[in-house]
């Protein structure tokens, strides 16, 4: 009798776990931002220059970001991205200067390392090579998950809702021959997986421990004898 309560338990709590996943725990105006930093400054011709990334969740927790960047490549080239510390893991990081695009996504691998706050996604060097403004701009379009986007892990929904762009004056003669950088391959969305891994490692958890309780369950009744 205790089995079959037991057995029903489990069943019932993994018709449930789907339901949990698929709803919307809260319905908040995404209110994340990323912006540029800073967002403009005027260097010269062949300098190098740091630029960060910075996420604000808008006390959203989220599970991951994904960054898709486009810049002006006939005055700036990347030299490098650095990952920022405000997730555990860094994943996709392509450098095209030969585009003018760069991307590169942040995850959270579990539960436990979901980001609520203001911190440095990441940080890109530039190295000016022609003269003029240039601008380096966010590709994000709201709704569309293949590009820029922050994902709310409470709601599975796009938690990103403004950005600020940067515009750099760069001042001198071009001496500097442009670089092609080619880094990883760019395969977003990234952050759309993150979720459904984290549900998935719950799911697999509470499997192995029901059939192990299960398991230990039919062996002690097979102990005792017969009654009657």
């Amino acid at each position: 009798m205790k089995i079959q309560s037991f057995l029903k338990a489990i069943f019932i709590s993994l018709l449930i776990l789907p339901l949990f996943a698929g709803r919307n725990i809260s319905h908040a105006a995404a209110s994340a931002s990323l912006a540029l930093s800073p967002s403009s400054s005027s260097v010269t011709n062949g300098q190098t220059f740091d630029v960060a990334i910075t996420l604000n969740t808008g006390g959203a927790n989220t599970s991951g970001t994904d960054i898709s960047l486009r810049f002006d490549k006939d005055k700036l080239n990347i030299v490098d991205i650095r990952n920022g510390t405000i997730y555990d893991q860094y994943v996709g990081k392509n450098i095209n200067n030969t585009t003018g695009i760069a991307t590169i996504s942040g995850l959270a691998s579990s539960a436990d390392s979901l980001f609520t706050g203001t911190g440095t996604f990441a940080t890109i060097t530039f190295r000016a090579v022609g003269s003029g403004t240039a601008a380096v701009t966010f590709n994000h379009t709201p709704g569309n998950k293949n590009d820029t986007n922050v994902a709310n892990f409470d709601t599975q929904e796009e938690a990103l809702a403004s950005v600020t762009n940067g515009s750099y004056t760069v001042g001198g003669s071009s001496t500097t021959t442009n670089t092609t950088t080619t880094t990883g391959t760019t395969n977003l969305p990234v952050t759309a997986n993150v979720l459904p891994l984290i549900l998935l490692t719950f799911a697999s958890v509470a499997l192995v421990g029901g059939g192990f309780f299960i398991y230990r369950s039919f062996h002690h009744d097979d102990t005792f004898p017969p009654q009657g």
